[in-house]
């Protein structure tokens, strides 16, 4: 709907538990070439900790209808670029994940993430509809019956364990932001958001910050 376009998103971690606090910021990027979703594409995810530390990343590109992959960290930065003839769909994964940065920030706080309109403003020359983003009431029908987790004989491992937990026990306290569309396209141009959760355990309360950019 818009052409040859770039996309980057930023999201901001940080838990805190007790005197303990560890923080990581991940960034998503996509260049787009014209032709829409059949079009040519890179597409970037990267993360590294708040101290600048390295983490992780993978870079896909889409040319042509060849697909290549590489890591960006290395040894000697980022390595080549390799076809990748039988991941099929990870050019379509990947993009998805890029541009589902707002999506995620929602399912994080349980689907709660509720816009009120506030009129239009121009950006980069385009106008939007503008909303103000605050949390919503609990959904009544957040919980879904679902097969049960395939385990391993000897039970999930420590850190299983507690991804669980925090999916299980996470409760959503805090959301504000700003989010603008596209008033020709109803595309999002530019989004800012921020919230807190908490989650409570007999091992003790941790809390988690976020932001997106």
């Amino acid at each position: 709907r818009i052409g040859a376009h770039t996309y980057t998103a930023s999201v901001n971690w940080e838990w805190s538990a007790g005197k303990k606090t560890v923080g990581l910021k991940e960034t998503r990027e996509l260049q787009a070439g014209p032709g829409g979703m059949s079009g040519d594409f890179l597409a970037r995810l990267t993360n590294t900790t708040n101290a600048g530390d390295v983490g992780s990343g993978l870079e896909v590109l889409r040319l042509g209808g060849n697909v290549y992959a590489r890591t960006t960290y290395g040894k000697d930065g980022a390595g080549q670029f390799r076809e990748r003839k039988r991941d099929r769909g990870i050019a379509e994964r990947m993009r998805d994940e890029a541009y589902g940065a707002v999506r995620d920030f929602d399912q994080l706080f349980r689907g709660r993430l509720l816009l009120t309109a506030k009129g239009t403003q121009t950006i980069e020359g385009r106008l939007c509809w503008k909303y103000d983003v605050s949390l919503g009431p609990p959904l009544s029908g957040d919980a879904k019956t679902l097969p049960p987790l395939a385990a391993p004989r000897s039970g999930p491992d420590e850190t299983t364990l507690r991804r669980r937990a925090f999916f299980d026990l996470r409760e959503p306290k805090t959301l504000t932001g700003e989010v603008f569309v596209d008033s020709e396209k109803s595309v999002v141009l530019k989004a800012t958001m921020s919230g807190r959760m908490g989650v409570a355990s007999d091992g003790g309360d941790a809390e988690l910050r976020l932001s997106l950019t």
